[in-house]
């Protein structure tokens, strides 16, 4: 699996932040709602920032994405 296959956690993060603050969060109390808020954001930018690297490494020219294809 490339580092690409990582890219729909960048959604997943915080769609299951949201989730679980609308189902437990009048449970968990302000404190914790905002722990998952800020876990669930944080989450998703450091899977981005992977992705930013990830990018970064390929050379001038090169192909990022090769897996399964022929490169052109």
């Amino acid at each position: 699996m490339s580092a690409f296959g990582f890219v729909p956690l960048i959604l997943l993060f915080p769609i299951l932040g949201l989730l679980i603050n609308l189902a437990f969060g009048y449970k968990l109390g302000e404190k914790w709602v905002g722990i998952f808020a800020c876990g669930a954001a944080a989450s998703a930018f450091g899977v981005a920032v992977g992705m930013l690297v990830t990018l970064l490494r390929v050379p001038e020219g090169g192909v990022a994405l090769t897996q399964g294809r022929e490169a052109a």
